[in-house]
């Protein structure tokens, strides 16, 4: 009996046993079923994630084979999903480099992450599609670790044709606007020069109206004053021969007239008369002298001008350069500079004389401004293959390196204020392309510059700029 009992009790405990057991693997296998209801939403989470999801994702195993990829990217590289997966995608759809070179799969940057394990962002390339069409890309690459190692990488991609098209569109427009604004800026600096040269025109074609009416009035008076000199500088001699022969009756005087001698002595010696006829001749040639070269200022500036001159004409450059030079002369000799005129036999040129005369005095009278005190001006004219070229040289200062990109500019100066408009060079730069000639120049700080105008012998046929008839620099 006790063996019985005891029999009992043990297969008691079995069966409490068992009862356990059963009830631990039946909350084990609800725990399951719960994991497996978890991970097959988690799965369908994930799964409606990355298809609604507009940007394309697949991933690779180390391979480089497609081990997943989503609606977005399928329908992005045109092709079904079914026929992507397990196929190397390197060699589906980024084969090829935008310009059309091959693309080793070594150099791409989707598979660096699994030699380095760095990410990475791309936007310079392009997916091709089974059909050989391409579209732009950004893309990254990301890689998937499993206990610390590199299993394979996510990569996610986005079609950027639009992008592209619209910064495409961008730089255009910003070219575009770029052209205009230079178009509207370079339009409005041609304005400014125009209104500028406009202004100054109208001051130096009032200025040459003044020479031009100056030298009319001076002139005439100067012709009569010209020929009384000549009459008197005659009658004087006249006068000094007889007063020679009333000398000679002084002994008769003496004798008869005592008193009347001792008064024309007096007078003689209160005149000097000795000293008088000596020096009449040389006075009056001295006189004419002056009056002469009042004359050839006269002329001087009413060749300069040129007033009487609007269309084009060949004339002797070396007449004008001269006349130019005798203007200036005076201005150089106050600030002592020498001025060397070498001028060499020219052809007949086509031009607007007047505008190369005032061409020449802007820059002579620069060139003696940049000058010191013992400095020297070289005007040089030579005859060259296809027309003529004009030298101003001199010994001044020189042109900073940082301006001479600017001296043509209007306005544009280094004198101080009140003392330069900053148009000469502006002007002149115009009045020789007007001519179809150009103006170069050569300068460095501390040993001078060297301008020269080259023009062809015969100007283009355009409208006959506006007479100025004095320069910018020289007023």
């Amino acid at each position: 009996m006790a063996r019985a009992r005891e029999l009992n009790r043990q297969l008691e405990q079995r069966n409490q046993q068992l009862e356990q057991l059963a009830a631990d693997l039946e909350e084990i296998a609800a725990a399951e079923r719960r994991a497996r209801t978890e991970l097959a939403a988690s799965q369908e989470q994930l799964r409606l994630l990355l298809e609604s999801t507009g940007e394309g994702i697949y991933g690779i195993d180390r391979a480089g084979r497609c081990t997943f990829i989503n609606r977005a990217a399928a329908e992005m590289i045109d092709c079904p999903a079914e026929q992507v997966l397990g196929r190397n995608m390197h060699e589906l759809l980024h084969h090829t480099r935008p310009d059309g070179s091959p693309y080793p799969v070594e150099e791409c940057p989707i598979y660096r992450v699994f030699h380095g394990g760095a990410s990475c962002r791309v936007d310079t390339e392009v997916f091709w599609r089974p059909d050989g069409t391409w579209f732009p890309v950004e893309y990254a690459s990301f890689p998937i670790r499993v206990n610390g190692a590199i299993r394979g990488a996510v990569v996610t991609f986005t079609d950027i044709t639009q992008r592209k098209k619209a910064e495409e569109e961008l730089r255009r427009r910003n070219v575009w606007l770029q052209e205009f604004a230079d178009s509207e800026r370079q339009a409005h600096e041609a304005l400014k020069r125009a209104q500028s040269q406009l202004v100054q025109s109208e001051k130096l074609a009032a200025l040459g109206q003044l020479v031009a009416g100056v030298a009319h009035e001076i002139n005439n008076p100067l012709s009569f004053v010209s020929n009384n000199v000549a009459v008197l500088q005659r009658d004087a001699a006249a006068l000094r021969d007889l007063l020679a022969l009333y000398r000679e009756a002084d002994p008769l005087l003496v004798e008869q007239r005592p008193e009347l001698l001792a008064r024309i002595r007096e007078l003689a010696e209160a005149c000097d008369l000795d000293y008088l006829l000596e020096n009449l001749a040389p006075l009056m040639a001295r006189s004419r002298d002056g009056l002469k070269r009042i004359q050839q200022i006269v002329k001087d500036l009413r060749d300069f001008a040129r007033l009487d001159e609007s269309d084009l004409h060949e004339v002797d450059l070396n007449a004008g350069i001269t006349s130019t030079l005798n203007i200036i002369r005076s201005r150089a000799k106050k600030q002592q500079v020498e001025l060397v005129l070498d001028l060499h036999p020219l052809p007949l040129v086509s031009c607007y004389p007047a505008k190369i005369n005032q061409v020449m005095l802007n820059l002579v009278a620069n060139a003696i401004d940049a000058c010191p005190a013992g400095g020297t001006v070289t005007v040089r004219s030579e005859a060259t293959e296809d027309g003529v070229a004009l030298h101003v040289a001199d010994t001044g200062v020189g042109i900073p390196a940082e301006i001479r990109e600017r001296i043509f500019d209007p306005f544009f100066t280094t004198k101080p204020p009140g003392q330069g408009t900053g148009l000469g060079l502006s002007i002149s730069y115009q009045i020789v392309r007007d001519h179809g000639g150009r103006i170069e120049f050569d300068s460095a700080p501390g040993r001078g510059t060297h301008f020269v105008v080259r023009l062809p012998l015969k100007a283009p046929s355009v409208t006959p700029p506006r007479t100025e008839s004095a320069s910018v620099a020289a007023s």
